[in-house]
């Protein structure tokens, strides 16, 4: 199995025949990417990239459920022209002693007073305080669309048995052979949306004629989560975007659809309107109805001059910093290990870096904890990070790209997640702890790349042009 596999999937019309009762929502593209996502999984035996959810006690439960109430969106939030969705489980660093998010929070800043932010908590925790001025927290309406759902159950049965066929079509048709707790969950998801659309779809109408913007952004648009709201949206007069927030490859199935499918002009509208990328590469990465817009990375440009002054200081021991990956998170400690081993400690400096996803997966690298050369890294700034390190090792982190935007020394782990997720042109390969460590001492680094190609200049300068030639010239 492939991704032309499951794209020769989607391409059946089938799918999208299947549709909940409420306002004939589709069901394909609120579950699409989460099949895919398992199906890669499970072919090619990859560890899960993100900790599902966890036991949380009462008192931080009604901490969450009073601050969603006090900052909820349909109260707090007043009339705005644009309005961010971002998600707090990539809020991890900070600035002036404030939470940063370091995806949204740049364009956040450029219209701050015509924009509003809404935060989504990770793991029933909001980030706070924010940096910019205008946060709510959107969790609100997940919540009151859950209470009215108990207090006025509708689960008519015609979506019930919608959502049958649909599982039995996937489980007869789907290319891969999925297991039985994924449809499982999947039904459990389903059944929750077919009861909550309603209620959703009260509480947005109310939230856009409340705020009346003229575009929507969702952090992982594309990713089909909230598909139900692209489509209210556009159909409200709404423009529709996204921000990239990470690497984007051929491979990438939350950017990549089957022409069938983007030929049907009604999937579409699950789909944003435009991605905003950040370089030219990255055009060549999207088969995708939404149009892409070369912006830039603004917290990769806002880093330049650190890396600058930071590049002076000079360093006793050389500092190698290993960029993890929850899908193998294994692979990478074995690795850093190994790399103990076989290095002069007196000479380099070692980082583990986790994703913010695989931090809960305490067992996974609690054996890094026996070696005190290794500095492990949970949270923070990754930027600033790789400004102190020399070389960069990982597997298909956007983090790798970005070093070597910095000039830095990137070498690639040859395993399965980075035969899907990286191209071979990418920096400098290797397959064992022995090659690796054969060319750190080499100094004959051949894998440098042109940073404009990936990393556009003068985002500022795009971003402000996108929004006055796409959104206030409409207008």
């Amino acid at each position: 199995m492939n991704v032309d596999s499951l794209i020769d999937f989607e391409n059946d019309p089938r799918l999208l025949e299947f549709k909940l009762s409420h306002d004939n929502i589709h069901i394909w593209p609120l579950v699409r990417f989460n099949l895919f996502r398992h199906a890669f999984a499970a072919m090619y035996n990859l560890q899960t990239a993100h900790a599902g959810s966890e036991t949380i006690s009462l008192i931080p439960r009604l901490k969450y459920l009073f601050q969603s109430i006090q900052n909820n969106p349909l109260y707090k939030a007043g009339k705005h022209d644009i309005i961010i969705i971002g998600s707090g489980a990539g809020i991890v660093a900070k600035r002036d002693g404030k939470w940063f998010d370091r995806i949204n929070d740049y364009f956040a800043l450029e219209n701050e007073h015509t924009t509003v932010v809404f935060d989504e908590a990770y793991r029933l925790r909001y980030k706070s305080p924010r940096y910019p001025e205008n946060v709510r927290y959107l969790d609100f309406i997940e919540i009151t669309s859950k209470l009215l759902s108990i207090l006025f159950p509708a689960f008519i049965k015609t979506d019930y048995r919608c959502i049958e066929r649909f599982i039995s079509f996937v489980i007869n048709y789907f290319p891969y052979p999925l297991s039985g707790p994924i449809f499982k969950d999947c039904r459990k998801y389903l059944s929750h949306i077919a009861v909550s659309l309603r209620f959703y779809h009260f509480q947005y109408q109310f939230l856009f004629k409340k705020i009346r913007p003229l575009i929507l952004f969702i952090e992982d648009a594309s990713y089909g989560g909230k598909a139900y709201l692209l489509k209210w949206a556009k159909e409200a007069g709404i423009i529709t975007a996204e921000f990239q927030h990470g690497n984007i490859i051929p491979n990438h199935l939350a950017y990549n659809y089957g022409s069938e499918l983007l030929n049907n002009g009604d999937f579409g509208k699950y789909l944003p309107d435009y991605l905003l990328l950040y370089g030219e590469y990255y055009l060549s990465c999207i088969r995708t109805s939404s149009k892409g817009v070369i912006i830039g990375c603004p917290h990769f440009s806002s880093q330049f001059a650190v890396k600058n002054s930071k590049s002076k200081i000079r360093q006793r021991r050389m500092t190698i910093l290993v960029v993890s990956q929850g899908t193998i998170t294994s692979l990478m400690v074995e690795l850093t290990i190994q790399l103990i081993i076989r290095l002069p400690e007196n000479k380099y400096r070692l980082i583990f870096r986790l994703h913010p996803g695989e931090v809960p997966f305490e067992e996974r690298y609690r054996s890094l904890l026996s070696y005190p050369i290794i500095e492990l890294s949970k949270t923070g700034d990754i930027y600033e990070l790789i400004n102190i390190s020399n070389y960069v090792v990982g597997s298909s982190s956007t983090a790798l790209i970005e070093a070597m935007g910095f000039s830095k020394e990137v070498y690639i782990y040859e395993c399965t997640d980075s035969l899907l997720y990286m191209p071979r042109q990418f920096a400098v390969w290797f397959k064992t702890a022995d090659e690796l460590c054969e060319a750190l001492k080499s100094g004959n680094y051949r894998g440098n790349v042109d940073p404009e190609y990936y990393w556009a200049k003068d985002w500022k300068e795009n971003y402000r042009e996108f929004i006055n030639e796409k959104v206030m010239k409409r207008y």
